[in-house]
């Protein structure tokens, strides 16, 4: 008989495409639900490239676009 897996924290991974098409960015959040783009550029930027509005908090249009 399998026993389930014990939970535990977890880095979670996602794809966005940027407003303009051209370019996708690996998102990374953490267990603690910070966010890390995994390009060479910084997750602020990568919001913004992604559509986030002027006046949003990074962490706060990645929390609604992850949804």
């Amino acid at each position: 008989m399998l026993k389930p897996k014990r939970a535990t924290d977890a880095l979670e991974i996602r794809t966005f495409t940027s407003t303009d098409k051209k370019r996708k960015y690996l998102i990374l959040k953490t267990p603690k639900g910070t966010y890390h783009a995994f390009v060479e550029v910084d997750a602020k930027m990568a919001a913004k490239d992604c559509g986030s509005p002027r006046k949003a908090r990074t962490k706060q249009f990645w929390d609604a676009l992850w949804s």
